[in-house]
Formats: C-alpha cells, sequence, structure tokens
C-alpha cells in the first residue's frame, strides 16, 4: 500500500497549496515529513536488500528515478511561463529573473536545497534536492545499521532542540537539510525495528492510518500554531512512522494491488507538475479563483492527465533501465551470499579434515601406545 501512501502525500501537499484554506497550510508541511519518514524506510531496506551498498549502482538508479521526470516538468513548466499570460502573478517564485544562471542552478537541483536563486521551476523541488542529500548519508552511515541510524537520530534531536531554544523560526526546523535528519533517521530505525517485529497487517494500519490523516487535516484547525509547529510537527513524524512499519505488502488482491502501483507510479509527476497543471488550469478561470476548491477540482483532472502522461514516459523509457540495475544489483548480492556460503562451506569441510585427521593420528598413537605397554 505504500504506492497509495505516496499518492496521498502528494495530493495533500497539492491541496495544500492551491486550496487557499488557511487551515490547511500545515498539511503540505506534515505531508512532505511523513514522505521523509517514507523514503528514509525505503531507501535503507533498498540499500540492506537490493543493492547491499553497491554504491554506484545505488546511485545510478536513484538519479534515473529522479531525474527524467524532474528535467520534463523543468522543460513543460519553462515552456509554460514563457508563453502563458500572468506566471509572476500565480507563483511568487516565477517573478524572479529567468536568466541563464537561474535556469541552470534549477536544472542542477541540488542549490534548490539553499535559499538562493529566488527564481525555481518547480516550487518543491527544494524537497527532492534535500532527499537527494539524505541518500547520501544513507548510503555513507545512517542506513547500515540501527546504531547508525540511532546516532543520526540524535543528532536530527539535537538540531531541533537547538533551534527551538534559540528561537529561530520554524522555517529551520523544516526548509534545511540538517533538519531532514530527523525523519529520516526515524524511517531508518523503523526499518530495523520492521526486521524484528513485522506488524504490517491491515489490523494495525488502519486504525493508525486513520489517527495520523485526521491530526494532519485538522491539527490546524483545532489547535494554535504554536502546536502546530512544535508538538503537533513531531507527532505527525511519529505517526507517519507507525503507518509506514504497518502498511501491509499487498491491498488484498489484484485489482487493488494494481491500482496502488499505478497511484504510486503517479505520485511522483503529481508532486513535480502540481503548480504547472493549476498555472494551465488557471488560464480559464477567474482571477480571483486562482487560489480555491475550484481551482483544485479543476486542476485535478489535468494533472492525472501531466502525471499519466509522464508516468508512461518513465515507464516506457526509464524504468527498464532500472530494472537492469536493480536485477544487476539482486544477482551480485545472491552470488556474494553464494560465494560467502560456499567460503564458509569451505572452512567447515576443512575443519572437518582437520578434526578428522587429528583424531586418526591421535587414535593411532594411542594404538601404538597400548601394543608398547602390552
Amino acid at each position: 500500500m505504500s504506492g497509495t501512501f505516496r499518492f496521498l502525500l502528494a495530493y495533500t501537499v497539492l491541496v495544500s497549496h492551491l486550496s487557499g484554506v488557511a487551515s490547511l497550510t500545515h498539511a503540505g508541511d506534515y505531508a512532505v515529513r511523513a514522505f521523509f519518514v517514507l523514503s528514509g524506510f525505503a531507501v535503507t531496506a533498498a540499500l540492506n536488500e537490493v543493492y547491499r551498498f553497491d554504491g554506484a549502482r545505488f546511485f545510478r538508479n536513484r538519479v534515473m528515478r529522479i531525474a527524467p521526470l524532474y528535467f520534463l516538468a523543468c522543460g513543460a513548466t519553462f515552456l509554460f511561463i514563457r508563453f502563458l499570460p500572468d506566471a509572476g502573478l500565480f507563483l511568487p517564485r516565477w517573478r524572479f529573473q529567468m536568466n541563464g544562471e537561474n535556469l541552470l542552478a534549477n536544472f542542477a537541483l541540488f542549490p534548490l536545497a539553499f535559499s538562493e536563486p529566488n527564481f525555481r521551476l518547480i516550487e518543491p523541488a527544494w524537497s527532492v534536492a534535500v532527499e537527494m542529500f539524505m541518500y547520501g548519508l544513507l548510503y555513507l552511515s545512517m542506513a547500515r545499521s540501527a546504531r547508525h541510524a540511532a546516532i543520526f537520530l540524535a543528532g536530527g534531536v539535537a538540531y531541533h532542540l537547538l533551534h527551538m531554544r534559540l528561537g529561530t523560526g520554524f522555517a529551520y526546523r523544516y526548509f534545511a537539510i540538517p533538519s531532514a535528519l530527523l525523519s529520516y533517521s526515524i524511517g531508518a530505525l523503523t526499518y530495523f525495528l520492521s526486521k524484528k517485529v513485522d506488524w504490517r497487517t491491515s489490523r494495525a494500519f488502519i486504525p493508525i492510518a486513520l489517527v495520523w490523516f485526521g491530526h494532519l487535516v485538522v491539527a490546524n484547525a483545532l489547535a494554535p500554531q504554536t502546536y502546530v509547529e512544535h508538538l503537533g510537527y513531531y507527532l505527525n513524524t511519529v505517526l507517519a512512522a507507525a503507518v509506514v512499519m504497518t502498511t501491509p505488502r499487498r491491498m488484498g488482491g489484484p485489482l487493488l494491488d494494481s491500482l496502488d502501483r499505478n497511484l504510486g507510479r503517479l505520485s511522483y509527476p503529481v508532486f513535480l507538475f502540481q503548480w504547472t497543471a493549476a498555472f494551465v488550469a488557471a488560464q480559464f478561470l477567474p482571477v480571483q479563483e486562482w487560489r480555491s476548491w475550484i481551482l483544485v477540482a479543476a486542476t485535478t483532472p489535468v494533472i492525472v492527465l501531466f502525471s499519466a502522461l509522464a508516468a508512461w514516459f518513465n515507464e516506457r523509457f526509464v524504468e527498464p533501465a532500472r530494472a537492469e540495475v536493480r536485477g544487476t544489483a539482486v544477482l551480485d548480492g545472491a552470488q556474494a551470499i553464494v560465494g560467502m556460503a560456499s567460503r564458509r562451506l569451505g572452512r567447515l569441510e576443512n575443519s572437518r579434515y582437520l578434526f578428522g585427521r587429528s583424531f586418526a593420528v591421535g587414535l593411532g598413537r594411542r594404538r601404538r601406545a597400548s601394543g608398547r605397554g602390552a
């Protein structure tokens, strides 16, 4: 069910951005943090079970996962905001100068994890850039053991406590790269815990998921901003980890499993194309409806179309290459396991041979001694 969960997170971000409902502005923040937990879990699992920390294959696969659709979204957004009117009025980020340096920084992606440049083709791309930085930390250390993940968790907790103590503002605990250590380390620890205790059942998942989603939707409506940016923010992260840990591997049948896979394929394009699709849809709406439920309703079919085309492109041209990389990694991992088992078997057989030989020599010596004694 992780595909459905990812789609729900992406669509929640879309609704928080486009609905114009003040009480839902935090929902996108919570959804991004929940995705960071899920990503920490999934990437830790992949590094340990698929790639076995083969860095070349892992990073090659991650780049193929992120870059093609991101470049496609950047290209489409560039064309739309270049030739359609009022782009800067629709999204303030598009008001800034679209020069060669800013475009290069946008296509390079990594600079978007920082405050500059102000011009952004893809508004939420900062979180994708942060994700790429976290991949490096997961590979280098965080995903290698529960102990390493716990150390990074301690670092993440210390970072958040420091900024709450300093009163530097919520942005430092949300946008900054070190702020993601908390969510990613919790996701990694959740993976290691799931190897010891398997709670992936619908009986546990459904009530936990309902509590998490209910809290996400109503937190800002029922609680003050201090709760939303402090206790509620961290409670959301813990609840998201519980959702990830209890998510069933299957939805209960071939049809539902297929739906889950297809929703998962749409999730990343929905996240990337949300502002671009909304801008296209907004061309047919009055200006006063540029942040409203009407815009959400008008945007949804457009973004589903954009995302379906992007997903088709990805499945047709990118996924076969990624599957080959994954398959090679699995094969190499299996060969490594077989090789290790063979070496251990060889050592065992050698030990048996040496033990048998020692036993025979000792027995011969005892017999000769007995003969001499007789």
